[in-house]
């Protein structure tokens, strides 16, 4: 199946799941389709991700709804609160995930990122879901209205992202703890926090929220107009190389990001970082 045809099976699949919802949950507000699908990128291995945001809390009908649901499709509750429900099906041996908010849930979350300068991924994710995606269902403009929130990224957060992320691994401790001890899993750590924290600071400085994860962290990149000669490709070569090539690797990529930070936000002091 070639991906335009791919894309718009999962996408009819996305739209019957939504109908199924409107006609079985009365109070539901808004529904879209995230991820991959939303984005247009799908490939054999992609899954469905569509978010409902209900009025109220998770209400007793709506777990009514989902439990009978799932005696026709295989899959099973994941996570439930009183205002968060996700549920994991299996709809025409395609995996679909269906997150159900409760209206209240996301305008806490949004006060929090765009008031309070949240940096936490629980936060960023629930942005950024709700950034890429494809409305199937929204009467009275809920998500738009959410989306033109987003738009008005605030400079507050972009320095937060950035400052609260500059305490790196330094290089030496990394090739000690190879070179000296051969501690490979610890290196590994380090090596994962500090592609982290580059990532953190790089949504900072090109006014990002977080993607939360890794998963298509390309079309991430691809979205940034500033950051390091071909980071996408360094970025995966720090787990190719061998070790001691790949901290320095690394390194670089350290210390072109703070050079950017200089340039772009001379208001942040990294003179410390630095030296460290």
């Amino acid at each position: 199946m070639i991906q335009s045809d791919l894309h718009s099976y999962l996408f009819a699949i996305a739209q019957e799941k939504s109908e199924s919802i409107k006609n079985h949950v009365p109070d539901i507000k808004a529904i879209a389709v995230t991820g991959s699908v939303a984005s247009g990128f799908v490939y054999p291995s992609s899954d469905i991700d569509i978010i409902a945001y209900v009025e109220n809390t998770i209400s007793d009908q709506l777990k009514k709804y989902v439990d009978q649901d799932l005696q026709i499709c295989q899959g099973k509750i994941i996570a439930v609160t009183e205002e968060v429900l996700a549920v994991n099906y299996w709809v025409h041996q395609i995996k679909c995930e269906v997150v159900y908010f409760s209206e209240r849930f996301v305008c806490r979350k949004l006060d929090s990122l765009l008031e309070d300068y949240d940096i936490s991924l629980n936060t960023h994710t629930v942005a950024t879901g709700l950034l890429k995606a494809r409305t199937l269902y929204d009467p009275v403009g809920l998500i738009k209205g959410w989306k033109a929130r987003l738009s008005q990224y605030p400079e507050e957060l972009a320095t937060v992202l950035i400052k609260s992320n500059l305490d790196f691994f330094p290089e030496p401790v990394l090739k000690a703890s190879y070179m000296e001890r051969s501690d490979h899993l610890y290196v590994i750590e380090g090596k994962l926090r500090n592609q982290d924290k580059l990532l953190s600071i790089l949504c900072g400085l090109n006014r990002m929220y977080h993607p939360g994860k890794w998963k298509s962290v390309r079309q991430i990149y691809e979205q940034m107009s500033i950051k390091p000669i071909n980071l996408e490709h360094r970025m995966n070569m720090v787990w190719q190389l061998p070790m001691e090539e790949s901290i320095e690797l690394l390194s670089e990529l350290i210390y072109e990001t703070l050079d950017l930070i200089r340039i772009h936000r001379p208001d942040i002091d990294i003179t410390s970082v630095i030296n460290d």
